[in-house]
């Protein structure tokens, strides 16, 4: 497969990430529910989130230089 384009060799970032910033609310419950029922959750944590965010902490993780550029508010 031919790529139409040339991969620079001196670049600053592996992966650039642009989006929205979002808050994850994580939670831990004892079991999966079962349909139309409800189950108190054991653990909570609010946490800093968003796709685009999140996969540039994966990235990152994995070893790759990342940036990102994102909107507060």
């Amino acid at each position: 497969m031919r790529i139409p384009f040339q991969v620079p060799k001196q670049k600053d970032f592996d992966a650039v990430g642009f989006g929205l910033n979002a808050v994850d609310h994580l939670i831990v419950v004892p079991e999966y529910p079962a349909f139309d029922t409800k189950v108190r959750f054991t653990e909570y944590e609010k946490s800093a989130g968003g796709e685009t965010a999140s996969a540039m902490v994966a990235l990152k993780r994995l070893g790759l230089s990342t940036a990102y550029a994102g909107r507060f508010g």
